[in-house]
């Protein structure tokens, strides 16, 4: 069995899902779903329910997980009563194709593993499982008939934390105004169509009063709250994707529907360029630089 451990936002947990759905698949084996550290989470909850999964909640399969939080006595003595056959892998920076090899079928998964290559050989059956399911709102199934009755070009525009929290400014690089008006200039040159974009953001009031891009936009605000799935879904049906370095963005790309689809990603994800090095952006998408030195605050 493939246990998973889940945290972060969507996008975080659908890493953490499709890392642990291949490596069952290359097993044969099942996967089951750790949901537990959002009993203690207050800005995030598990979000995977909308594509029809489940966390695992027999109550003596729990107790048979590591603990949450491993401390200098719980994790020895989970070692000591239930670990023993369980491999439990903490990722630790870049993992090699060969140490992911080494994973066996009894394994317990604690990591993000944000990159593709976790999953690439079983990329059908990872679209499969990560298709929406709950219904849509007539509000939103207006948007997909325009969407793909104008071959939209999504844009995603992160701002909030990446502007106010002091850590993730100095984590994450600045995807600014220029990063944008040069990728949507690239697709408008690239494409055989007239380009029609479609800004999602979390802040679409800001976006709107802030971002010229070369063709017209709408900008996509009803989705507020536990509606972001809804995005999602109107972002991975649009034709091609201009993405921020936000792994909800990523996902909205590479669900996209149009197998001809061009993919724009800022060409660093991090700021520090050794971590960027193992960033998720894979070789065939497109890279635009970013404004050195951006000041995230002034985006």
């Amino acid at each position: 069995m493939i246990t998973v451990r889940l945290s972060g936002g969507l996008g975080n947990q659908m890493f953490q899902f499709a890392a642990g759905l291949a490596l069952s698949l290359r097993h044969d084996t099942g996967i089951e779903l750790d949901a537990r550290s959002f009993e203690r989470d207050r800005l995030r909850k598990f979000s995977l329910f909308n594509f029809g999964l489940r966390p695992t909640t027999a109550t003596e399969t729990l107790k048979k997980w590591p603990p949450v939080r491993r401390g200098l006595v719980n994790f020895p003595w989970w070692k000591i009563r239930h670990g023993i056959g369980v491999q439990y892998v903490r990722e630790r920076g870049p993992i090699s194709q060969e140490n992911i090899a080494q994973i066996g079928p009894s394994a317990y998964l604690h990591g993000y593993w944000q990159n593709e290559r976790y999953f690439a050989d079983h990329a059908s059956e990872v679209r499969r499982a990560l298709r929406i399911v709950s219904p849509i709102d007539p509000t939103n199934q207006k948007w997909l008939d325009r969407i793909r009755d104008r071959a939209a070009i999504s844009v995603h525009v992160r701002r909030s934390d990446y502007t106010t929290d002091a850590v993730n400014q100095n984590l994450y690089a600045t995807c600014d105004l220029n990063y944008y008006v040069n990728s949507a200039e690239y697709l408008a040159e690239n494409i055989s169509s007239k380009p029609y974009f479609m800004v999602f953001s979390d802040d679409p009031e800001w976006s709107a009063a802030n971002l010229r891009l070369p063709g017209e936009a709408d900008f996509v605000a009803h989705n507020s709250g536990d509606a972001f799935i809804e995005d999602l879904r109107l972002m991975s049906a649009c034709r091609h994707h201009i993405i921020a370095n936000s792994t909800f963005s990523w996902w909205g790309a590479w669900l996209g529907e149009n197998p001809d689809r061009t993919i724009v990603a800022p060409a660093n994800w991090y700021r520090d360029a050794v971590r960027d090095l193992n960033n998720p952006i894979p070789p065939n998408w497109i890279r635009i630089p970013l404004m050195a030195n951006a000041d995230a605050a002034s985006m």
